[in-house]
């Protein structure tokens, strides 16, 4: 019983976060995902980057043992004033988080 009702209260949660960062020749690099491109379009490395997480976080949370499939997406531009009054773009962080309850195999599953 005490396993069941632990079970029924518990919770799987899977994060993952990338980090979109100018490089040295005005190109966006993805830290944090394997063999990515490098885009000259934040916009499109925003989408690459969003894409990947999705997936990512999705197999995971399902080998984790739920089924759920809502992701959560966060996007935070990090940026620094400038003496001009204007900002400097220092980078995008993306999170992706899945959060779901556990699967429950019947007795026939096991």
């Amino acid at each position: 019983m005490a396993n069941a009702i632990g079970a029924i209260t518990s919770c799987v949660f899977v994060h993952q976060r990338v980090e979109i960062c100018p490089n040295d020749t005005e190109m966006f690099t993805i830290r944090g995902l394997e063999g990515t491109p490098v885009y000259a379009d934040l916009e499109e490395a925003t989408q690459y980057a969003t894409e990947e997480l999705r997936r990512n976080v999705l197999r995971l949370a399902s080998i984790a043992g739920t089924d759920s499939t809502t992701v959560e997406i966060i996007l935070n531009d990090r940026s620094a004033p400038l003496t001009n009054g204007s900002d400097f773009f220092i980078g995008r962080r993306i999170e992706a988080r899945v959060t779901g309850r556990p699967r429950i195999e019947s007795p026939q599953e096991r």
